[in-house]
């Protein structure tokens, strides 16, 4: 019960004046508060009674027929009150036979006090109020009865709040009419929101029941989400935030995981794309980390040795300026490069948010994207450690993690160099400090460019990188210019110096110290395409660029990247930057697969009618293009070790003997190679002498003989011969499209029909 106690003034002496609290714009008895820590109304059980009383403070009672007058004004300063009577729902009150008194808990005040410099006042006055005159002599008896006393008071009205909205003339809170789908979830609104039956289950005055899929960071958010990532993490309900997120999940729309056990369930990370598992399971996460290790100490070590042999092989045939023909065995570099490169733009295209097998996803993961699937599985590890700022230590994780495979490998050589296994050669840490930079530095820009930019839901702008986080956090903006200059050096000026280098040296990238130091970047080029690994790095980077700001988008985001694919076919196309055609035709194979992913991944993202057609298309060609490549790198590093192969057949056949003339099949597969090159080399000599002197007769003969033959005439026997007069290693090269030889010995004179 709410009591007031009051005192009567005469006109003529208002120094006395009350200021009291009430609700504006619905009854007073009504009214109700709402706490937003416990997210529930509050009934205040608010009473505005007029008692009439007498001279010793006794309530008087049966006052029937009796009334109150009720005048209303507003006040500004010292100003004079101005009475209108239009701020109360009514201007006069009967006696009440029940409650004995002025009742007036129904009293709605239509006026609103935004400060102390403006009040409403409320003048009261009862006709039951008569104070007697009394002669001034004795008996003194009652001449009159003086009625002009009032119950003046300052009223001073709640703030609106939740569930209430505010109107504009006359300041008052109107509470929002649930009957007719109305709410308000802001301090002092100027209307009422109408309920959207698509995405809110019910409501009341202050409070919204949202459906499963919709979600809001705060009980004052107007603006509701989908969920349209994942909708099974937004459970909805009449709470708001973390606490509408699957068990594990937090953050804007519930996409991020629950690394510090906040909500008290237990510690998660990421298992896939917007999906957090337990931090339980950690036999998996080693074996993980294992696989990624050995898989990124595999790629280093096929592209270093890859780079070491083809290097040694253009200084032992002296080519100098002239392109040398790639075989399978000098290929094993190239095709590492050609290979990463396309698992790491199909690693981006299957981790859209489409239904892939995970199976499937974690294969190319692992290869394509291994630092980030590193980060994922470490997280458990990093935020036990790392009690805050979990964004930035896994930039520098990712930085320290490149150079850490670096170390390992550059340890393991330098032992077996101490150890006299292997000979010394520079090449390989300077290709290993290359190869480190060009296949992580996509991975590490991802991580930089997501930490710089913002997703805005619910009108907050979160972290792009973790939407567990805010951007505008006074940590994250002291660290934004560490990460804008991180960005800068890596995904512009490393790069930057890279094509100055090879521009600067482009009429010496033959001679053998820059082969040495820079090698690595352009070996496989041709030589007008030498700047071709810095067009890989960065249409690389446009992708990355790309579905990062478009994020949300798969359409805008396929798009995007298809523009860029297409350009970058269409380029080498017209360019031809290999050396060898197989190569050139082996990176427009793999361009145009992670096309059409692309557009597999687009359809699987708007319809789900031919999703198995779509999902066994994808799987089917990228095996097919994963088997041609690993083909490939296994044939070209046998090729490579031909000599020690050369060593264990010699011993088998010497073993095996007596066996191999009933098996001309293995005795064929037997074969040494090197034996077989030198007599191949041996005949080559032998053919050329012998091709000088047929070469110098028919010259002769020619000569004397050309002034007899008729210009429209051809010779058959007596034509022209034109002798093609190739090296050793393009007759053993008929793998390579520079080669027409398919038959060294029929085919190294190519007879031309010629006019005079």
């Amino acid at each position: 019960m709410g009591g007031i106690n009051a005192y009567l003034t005469n006109q003529s002496n208002s120094s006395q004046i009350l200021v009291l609290k009430l609700p504006s714009g619905q009854q007073i008895q009504t009214y109700q508060y709402f706490n937003i820590q416990k997210q529930k109304y509050e009934h205040q059980h608010l009473n505005f009674r007029i008692l009439a009383l007498n001279a010793y403070h006794e309530q008087q009672f049966h006052l029937n027929n009796s009334e109150c007058l009720i005048e209303s004004g507003h006040q500004q300063g010292s100003q004079e009150t101005v009475f209108t009577n239009n701020y109360t729902n009514y201007d006069r009150k009967v006696f009440d036979q029940e409650t004995q008194d002025y009742n007036l808990d129904d009293l709605i005040i239509y006026y609103g006090t935004e400060n102390n410099e403006f009040r409403l006042i409320l003048q009261i006055s009862c006709n039951s109020v008569q104070i007697p005159k009394y002669e001034d002599i004795f008996p003194f008896q009652i001449m009159d009865y003086n009625s002009k006393y009032q119950l003046i008071l300052q009223i001073q009205t709640y703030p609106c709040q939740l569930g209430e909205y505010k109107n504009l003339t006359d300041n008052a809170c109107y509470l929002c009419d649930v009957n007719k789908k109305q709410y308000s979830v802001t301090i002092n609104a100027t209307t009422c929101q109408f309920m959207d039956e698509d995405t809110i289950a019910s409501i009341t005055p202050a409070q919204l029941q949202l459906k499963i899929g919709y979600w809001r960071p705060y009980i004052n958010s107007e603006i509701i989400e989908h969920c349209q990532n994942r909708i099974e993490n937004c459970l909805g309900g009449w709470k708001q935030g973390d606490e509408t997120c699957e068990i594990g999940q937090l953050g804007a729309c519930c996409e991020a995981c629950d690394q510090y056990n906040i909500r008290g369930n237990g510690q998660y990370s990421l298992k896939k794309l917007y999906y957090c598992q337990k931090c339980d399971d950690l036999d998996k996460q080693i074996i993980y980390i294992i696989l990624i290790t050995l898989w990124n100490l595999l790629s280093i070590y096929l592209s270093t040795n890859g780079v070491e042999k083809l290097i040694l092989e253009l200084q032992k045939n002296k080519v100098g300026t002239r392109q040398l023909i790639i075989n399978n065995n000098k290929q094993t570099g190239p095709i590492m490069k050609m290979f990463t490169n396309y698992l790491q733009i199909l690693a981006i295209i299957i981790n859209f948010n489409v239904e892939i097998p995970q199976a499937f996803k974690d294969y190319y993961n692992i290869t394509g994207n291994s630092q980030t699937m590193l980060l994922i599985t470490t997280d458990c590890f990093l935020a036990q450690n790392f009690q805050e700022g979990i964004i930035y230590v896994k930039i520098i994780y990712s930085i320290i993690c490149p150079l850490f495979y670096g170390w390992i490998y550059l340890s393991v050589y330098f032992l077996l160099k101490s150890l006299k296994k292997i000979v010394y050669n520079e090449v390989v840490s300077k290709t290993c400090v290359l190869y480190l930079f060009c296949y992580f530095q996509i991975q590490v820009i991802q991580l930089l460019i997501s930490s710089l930019s913002f997703r805005t839901l619910s009108d907050i702008k979160w972290i792009q990188g973790d939407l567990a986080y805010q951007f505008d956090t006074s940590l994250h903006q002291q660290w934004i210019p560490y990460l804008i200059v991180l960005t800068i050096i890596i995904g512009a000026i490393v790069p930057g110096i890279f094509i100055i280098y090879l521009t600067k040296y482009k009429n010496s990238l033959q001679k053998y110290y820059i082969r040495r130091q820079w090698g690595y970047l352009y070996l496989e080029y041709q030589h007008n395409a030498y700047y071709w690994e810095i067009i890989r790095i960065v249409s690389r980077e446009l992708i990355m660029i790309a579905i990062t700001f478009y994020q949300d988008n798969i359409v805008i985001k396929c798009t995007l990247l298809l523009i860029i694919q297409l350009a970058y076919f269409f380029t080498n196309q017209i360019v031809l930057p290999f050396k060898t055609k197989n190569l050139n035709q082996l990176e427009q194979k793999s361009t145009l697969l992670c096309t059409f992913t692309l557009f597999a991944v687009l359809s699987l993202s708007i319809t789900s009618s031919f999703s198995t057609i779509a999902i066994l298309s994808i799987i089917i060609t990228n095996i097919y293009l994963l088997i041609t490549f690993i083909q490939s790198l296994i044939h070209g590093y046998l090729e490579s070790m031909e000599e020690l192969i050369d060593k264990i057949k010699d011993f088998i056949r010497e073993k095996l003997k007596s066996k191999l003339r009933f098996h001309q099949l293995l005795d064929s597969w037997l074969v040494n190679k090197g034996q077989r090159r030198k007599v191949v080399i041996e005949r080559y000599k032998k053919i050329k002498n012998y091709l000088f002197g047929i070469s110098k007769q028919r010259s002769r003969i020619e000569r004397q003989r050309v002034s007899q033959i008729s210009s429209n005439r051809s010779l058959l026997f007596t034509g022209h011969f034109a002798l093609t007069l190739l090296r050793p290693q393009q007759i053993l090269s008929t793998n390579s499209e520079n080669n027409t030889i398919n038959q060294p010995l029929t085919n190294l004179i190519n007879k031309t029909k010629s006019e005079e």
